[in-house]
């Protein structure tokens, strides 16, 4: 794990269209090698989209495996780059001040798809406010070191789903 996060932080040095074209090249490989995945994806995509055919239920899932494999390498950037670098790469629709500008509690909803981090880091560059976000402990003790150190470096507090009290 510890080869991976160095691969992510030496990859987050280069310019973004060269790292989207590496990550889409991981995700090509990874439709080859993650099977399991891939029928997982393949058979969703079969039970949301019955009407289509074959051929288009692939397509769909291979180019979702691109952005995947995107997604990926793009951690490094979100984990390792300079807060300045993050703000002229990311572009935000709507009002992002909408913070800023209320005086009680605001609460985002972030859908959990491939661009829930970038949610996340967007929304501590560009808004004032100190905000947190909820994770999930990682199996992997490194791995969970890592992520949670990338989500919390901007000020943001965390809050672990483990530390919630029991259910009754």
């Amino acid at each position: 794990m510890r080869l991976v996060l160095f691969l992510l932080w030496l990859l987050h040095w280069l310019p973004l269209p060269i790292l989207a074209a590496l990550g889409r090249g991981l995700g090509r490989l990874l439709w080859h090698v993650a099977g399991s995945r891939r029928r997982i994806a393949l058979r969703n995509l079969a039970l949301c989209f019955p009407a289509w055919t074959e051929d288009q239920r692939q397509a769909l899932a291979r180019e979702h495996f691109q952005w995947l494999g995107r997604s990926l390498l793009e951690r490094g950037l979100l984990w390792y780059a300079s807060p300045a670098r993050l703000r002229r790469l990311m572009h935000i629709e709507g009002p992002a001040s909408f913070a800023d500008t209320h005086d009680g509690p605001v609460m985002w909803l972030v859908p959990h798809f491939m661009g829930l981090d970038v949610a996340g880091a967007a929304v501590q560059l560009f808004v004032a406010r100190p905000g947190c976000s909820i994770y999930q402990a990682q199996s992997n003790k490194v791995f969970d070191a890592a992520l949670r150190r990338a989500r919390l470096r901007y000020g943001n507090a965390g809050s672990s789903r483990a530390t919630r009290p029991p259910s009754r």
